[in-house]
């Protein structure tokens, strides 16, 4: 297909969807014959053990072998199947013959398919976040707390146990048995335990005939034939997980291991990176592996990898793949990286086919990194509350940065998103501080990159007419002129002085919460607001009905269409006005997290920010890399439906662009930036509208000239 097609297409095809996913956040470990498999947020490791650490043999991963990527336990049953739950999945049986067996809705799985842990005999028993689901039969009944008559103290049950007298069940809110033979929708066939009334139990396990649990940041013991009671000696101060092995019951803590063994405790301290041991496994004559998550990681999505503890010390290994979960914001520099920053573990790009971290001396903070923006060879990341940072990439390693603050004149130190206008300007997007009162909007740097003494920060607040504290994204139309999605209306600002106009319900917005905006090529404005899209054309409004909820991201991508993220759907809206909608059914994407978006058009992607971790579509044609030549598109123009003319196939890279008639007269010059700065709405430098005919628009750049014909129809 030719750029031309793609361009006056109605709509498009996604080619490609690939996903970065991340294997932190450890919620299991299941130990084989010197092997450790790991059950993690971004799939499933399969590692071999040695004196000389830990290697990373395979990986299962979501859209491979997995049809989820939240893996909460593994199971190995007695005929060898691998059982996989799912935190939103459900379950999946991987047999030996190499079928797979999967278990979800239509099974009788409750409705949010969040499994923590399933027990397969000739009853299956699964642990929900919605109750016990047992498969006696064909399919699962699911038996919530008001199901069972309040037998199970809570709904959300985390943990099972098989023992002598029953089953086990460990909930949000407590212990109980239930009673064997027993129907579990029955009062009767539960017996509560009573020490663990009211508590979390986490995880529980069997060595020898003693039982052990972690409930509430506790650790229990029910010794052979006696009760269950709190462990008094415990060292440790956040236990999380257990594991029992050739050297006793091992308990996962904060930043620590602690091994029980004949009465007594053994502890390795301080060699965890500061992080809470999530997952604990035993490899015999060789130590213990441990999987770490992030202490202030939302659901265990940001891990830091494996730690080996053998007798000569702890060793940490990284798995392969992407660097981050949860993604928040993302960019692409003019080589093609992809920069990405996360909610808790800071900056990373993708260069080369594979992923690097930032060093943690570039930014002040690594920790919520909401704002980041990228063009050309220049990087803007802002971890929340400690201002912006301006970071130079060559193409082979970034700059140490600079950081400006609030005592460099932004408003406030909390930036919440960026819009870069050219190497020397740049424009931020500003909040208050939680629900502080601080003053807060929008601010303008320029300066010469790289040197700060020449920095000047224009703000613009409540003083200089922003409706709105809180402003959520931004998106500069010139140098000295921006859009800024407010929580009180879209505002218009340029400088000087200040905010021009604002758009709100009065003037044909779904809502005057205000949370995206986007710009195409034609000088059209996208609003994304908290109740659906509007687009505001040579001053007019008008809504787009098809996309409704909370329009958290917008992108305009090189087709002449924007991207808008809400969640559960990704919508496209073409140049024509049609509406693309992708959702979990007819996309990979789960759950259809889209937290920020970035273009690349040169090569034709789309690339996602997501708490799946990092998505990359591959929309077809790029404006250069591929084609055979300057491209000047669509053809035949038609200024008057709306259409601006663009060219494709050439660098991004200055340039001068001249059109002329067939006689030779010039009609209209522009000396640009860039390609991706140059567009033409038909008029001559009068500002008449050019009459239908054919035309000729002319390239002189570094490289050469080049002559291009075009017909523009009215």
């Amino acid at each position: 297909m030719s750029l031309f097609s793609i361009l006056l297409a109605c709509t498009i095809e996604i080619s490609q969807w690939v996903h970065h996913p991340h294997f932190g956040g450890f919620n299991r470990l299941l130990e084989e014959d010197g092997r450790v498999l790991a059950a993690t947020m971004g799939g499933v490791l399969f590692c071999s053990v040695s004196e000389d650490g830990i290697s990373f043999d395979s990986t299962w991963t979501y859209r491979g072998k997995l049809g989820y990527d939240r893996v909460s336990s593994l199971y190995r049953s007695g005929d060898g199947s691998l059982w996989i739950t799912y935190l939103g999945g459900g379950i999946e049986v991987f047999h030996p013959d190499g079928s797979v067996t999967g278990y979800g809705h239509l099974e009788g799985l409750p409705l949010n398919l969040k499994v923590n842990q399933v027990y397969p005999d000739t009853v299956v028993y699964a642990a929900t976040t919605q109750g016990l689901a047992v498969k006696a039969l064909g399919y699962f009944v699911n038996y919530n707390q008001s199901g069972t008559g309040g037998g199970l103290p809570s709904s959300v049950v985390n943990c099972l146990a098989p023992v002598d007298s029953g089953l086990l069940v460990g909930t949000y809110s407590g212990m109980t048995l239930l009673l064997p033979g027993l129907p579990p929708s029955e009062a009767s066939s539960w017996r509560p335990v009573a020490p663990m009334a009211g508590k979390s139990v986490e995880t529980m396990l069997s060595r020898g005939d003693s039982l052990w649990s972690i409930a509430s940041g506790e650790v229990y013991l029910c010794p052979p034939g006696g009760a269950w009671e709190r462990i008094e000696s415990y060292p440790g101060t956040s236990p999380y997980s257990l594991c029992t092995g050739p050297s006793g019951v091992t308990v996962g803590d904060l930043n620590a291991l602690y091994t029980y063994s004949s009465g007594d405790w053994t502890s390795v301290e301080g060699e965890f990176m500061g992080n809470p041991v999530t997952a604990v496994a035993e490899v015999e004559g060789v130590g213990l592996v441990a999987g770490m998550t992030h202490s202030i990681s939302v659901d265990r999505l940001e891990g830091t990898g494996l730690a080996l503890v053998t007798p000569e010390g702890v060793t940490r290994h990284v798995p392969p793949g992407g660097l981050f979960n949860d993604v928040v914001s993302v960019g692409v520099t003019g080589d093609g990286a992809c920069w990405v920053g996360a909610n808790r573990s800071g900056v990373a790009y993708l260069s080369g086919g594979g992923w690097t971290r930032l060093d943690y001396d570039v930014l002040p903070s690594n920790n919520q990194v909401f704002a980041l923006e990228a063009s050309g060879e220049t990087i803007y990341a802002g971890s929340h509350a400690h201002g912006i940072t301006w970071i130079h990439w060559d193409g082979h390693k970034p700059s140490k940065g600079i950081t400006f603050t609030g005592e460099d004149g932004l408003i406030n130190d909390q930036v919440e998103a960026v819009s870069i206008w050219d190497e020397g300007t740049a424009w931020f997007a500003q909040r208050p501080f939680q629900q502080s009162t601080e003053p807060s909007g929008v601010c303008r740097l320029t300066w010469e990159p790289g040197n700060p003494e020449t920095a000047v920060i224009s703000p613009v607040s409540g003083a200089q007419g922003m409706p709105s504290r809180f402003v959520w994204d931004i998106e500069a139309i010139a140098s000295d002129t921006v859009y800024a999605a407010t929580e009180a209306g879209l505002a218009m600002v340029v400088l000087p002085p200040g905010v021009s106009r604002i758009y709100t319900i009065a003037d044909g917005l779904p809502s005057n919460y205000v949370a995206s905006v986007a710009v195409t090529g034609s000088g059209d404005i996208f609003a994304g607001t908290a109740t659906g899209l509007a687009i505001i054309s040579n001053g007019s409004v008008r809504v787009v009905p098809e996309v409704t909820g909370f329009v958290e991201c917008l992108c305009a991508d090189h087709l002449g269409g924007v991207w808008a993220g809400v969640p559960g759907t990704l919508y496209r809206v073409g140049h024509d006005g049609v509406v693309q909608t992708f959702t979990r059914y007819n996309s990979p994407l789960p759950e259809v997290d889209v937290r920020n978006m970035a273009c690349d058009p040169d090569r034709g992607r789309l690339w996602l920010a997501t708490s799946h971790g990092v998505w990359m579509a591959d929309l077809g044609q790029g404006l250069y890399q591929g084609t055979a030549g300057a491209l000047v598109y669509p053809n035949p123009f038609r200024p008057g439906a709306g259409e601006v003319l663009g060219v494709a196939g050439i660098p991004d890279e200055p340039a001068v662009f001249s059109v002329h008639d067939l006689g030779g007269a010039l009609v209209h010059r522009f000396q640009s930036r860039g390609r991706d700065d140059f567009s033409w709405d038909g008029r001559a430098g009068d500002g008449s509208s050019v009459p239908s005919g054919i035309y000729v628009l002319t390239i002189q750049r570094e490289g050469g000239m080049e002559l291009l014909k075009f017909t523009l129809v009215r």
